[in-house]
């Protein structure tokens, strides 16, 4: 607000976006007022839905994984139990073409296995 007491706009959010998910999963106050601005529908889902949306979503992520890194070559000699001890703390991160994901002479402090796509070593 500002110290005329009226609202500050700090942005706009159309049609597919979202709110209101950083004060549901963290249990805080919410960090801004939302208002329509036109005519809008909104779907609204509570803490509860909203979390065990995260874990199903989170149960078929960790499946998806540990299939996955069976057929990695490097990981073969891990047991079942391991494998999906690895699946539940991998994250995933997409490149769009022609980004570097990593440069010679950087520190290695994350490794990487390549779900889809192909990368150039030079």
């Amino acid at each position: 607000q500002t110290q005329h007491n009226e609202m500050k706009k700090v942005g706009e959010i159309e049609a597919g976006g979202s709110f209101g998910e950083l004060a549901l999963l963290y249990e805080q106050k919410r960090a801004a007022t939302i208002r329509a601005i036109e005519n809008a529908v909104v779907w609204r889902i509570d803490r509860l839905g909203f979390r065990s949306m995260l874990q199903s979503s989170m149960r078929h992520d960790i499946e998806e994984a540990t299939n996955a890194l069976r057929s990695v070559p490097l990981l073969s000699v891990l047991t079942d139990e391991q494998i999906k001890a690895c699946a539940e703390i991998v994250r995933f991160r997409s490149f769009p073409k022609g980004t570097q994901i990593i440069r010679k002479g950087d520190i290695g402090d994350v490794f990487y296995i390549i779900k889809t796509g192909t990368v150039l070593v030079s």
